[in-house]
Parts: structure tokens; sequence; C-alpha cells
């Protein structure tokens, strides 16, 4: 986990805050309320590594709460006395892909494609729950 004392005013900023501007460039993000799931490119090509920061606000600014490389999920708890938290889940999508619909908790979620990836982020999720992929919308067509 990185660890960040100053608070940045976007979740972009903090995510890529300790990289060197050439090599951090923002894929996608999602944001609800104070939490927001930020997925960066890092280094240059042919070495691109997609990396995963999981960010939240407190009193106006923005602070990267850590990652991880890749896509998939990170959960963390959002009170001392509960099994429930906040859920970043990400996806890398498949070619010509804009829409996605995932199911979770019972309730299904269409989530746009932003630069070949998309993002969940969810409120009082059980640490043992994660989406599952319903289908693609790849040009035009749920597949």
């Amino acid at each position: 986990m990185r660890h960040q004392q100053q608070g940045y005013a976007t979740p972009e900023e903090a995510a890529c805050s300790d990289i060197p501007p050439k090599f951090c460039k923002v894929v996608a993000t999602e944001k609800s309320d104070d939490f927001a799931f930020v997925i960066i490119a890092t280094n240059e090509p042919p070495c691109v590594e997609m990396y995963g920061v999981r960010c939240q606000r407190r009193d106006g600014l923005w602070y990267d709460h850590g990652g991880s490389s890749g896509t998939g999920s990170i959960w963390s708890s959002t009170s001392d006395d509960s099994d429930s938290g906040c859920l970043a889940w990400s996806s890398e999508a498949p070619s010509g892909a804009d829409l996605v619909r995932v199911r979770l908790l019972g309730e299904d979620h269409e989530i746009e494609v932003q630069n070949g990836y998309c993002i969940l982020l969810a409120r009082d999720v059980p640490d043992t729950e994660l989406p599952t992929i319903k289908s693609w919308r790849i040009e035009g067509e749920w597949k």
C-alpha cells in the first residue's frame, strides 16, 4: 500500500501522485460519493502495466488508499464492527464492447466501458461477494 499524506483535488491526481506524469496515464475512473477507483497505465510501451487504485475523499480532498496490479477486486471495510464494506471491481473489456451487464447481490448493473475497462463501485457488500459478468454489448449487440 502506498502511504500518502497530501490530499488532492481529484481521485485521478491522488492515484498518480507518486508516479512521474510521463509514466502514468489515467485509463478509467468511477466515483461513488467519497469513494473512487482509478485504473492507471504505468510505465511506457512496451512495458505498460495496469494498476487499480482505490481512493477516498476526506475533508474535500482525495487520498490514495492502495491498489493492486491489473484488474480484479479490492474490498475494504467501512466500519470496525461489520463484515460489509466498499467493493471496487474492474475488468478488461473485449474489443468493441461499450457496456457490460454484471450481477451483484441479486441486482443487475449496466456499466460503461472506458478505454477498454469497466469499473463497479458498490457499498454495503459482504466481503465474500463478487459481481458476475452476465453479458457484454459489442457493436450494439448483447453477447
